[in-house]
């Protein structure tokens, strides 16, 4: 670890991006991959701060922003925010909630957790966009959706019977 520390070993760093962001100034809802697992998080918050134009790679196409990258005086600096560990539910929560309903909380706690950050933290962000709510779609209605719409092949893929399918369920907002 000191020598790790003192800059004498690379060190690779392993983002898994949860969050997408669109132009850096808002946060798509979470994909629930990493939560899973019910361990705790890491949460790293990324900024671009730029002098006087935004080079988020969808803003241009990728042959401008390549040459604009090698040729602009101007600088940009990317500046990683480690926040505080965020602590999964606990084996009681799990054994008296569900599996998937404490990864659903989890994934919204955290994406929570990083829209507070970047309000803070991000000079560019949308505020507006942050104080919306986000529809999270659990994946088992995903696939009821899904077999609604496409019909008796997707319902056998899905292992549907016909009363799971057309059962309502609340779509939940945070």
């Amino acid at each position: 670890m000191r020598s790790i520390n003192e800059g004498r070993e690379k060190v690779s760093l392993v983002v898994y991006p949860e969050g997408t962001t669109c132009k850096g100034s808002v946060l798509l809802p979470f994909k629930h991959g990493a939560f899973g697992a019910l361990v705790p998080l890491h949460p790293l918050l990324v900024v671009l701060e730029y002098s006087y134009l935004d080079i988020a790679y969808d803003v241009f196409s990728w042959q401008w922003w390549t040459i604009h990258a090698c040729c602009s005086p101007a600088s940009v600096r990317l500046i990683a925010y480690w926040l505080p560990a965020i602590q999964p539910p606990t084996e009681e929560e799990v054994a008296r909630k569900g599996a998937h309903e404490c990864v659903r909380e989890y994934a919204i706690y955290a994406n929570r957790v990083m829209r507070e950050a970047i309000a803070k933290l991000n000079p560019h962000a949308d505020l507006e966009h942050l104080q919306k709510r986000d529809v999270i779609v659990s994946p088992t209605l995903r696939g009821k959706l899904t077999a609604r719409l496409y019909g008796p092949v997707m319902q056998r893929h899905y292992e549907l019977t016909d009363a799971e399918v057309h059962k309502t369920e609340e779509v939940v907002f945070h």
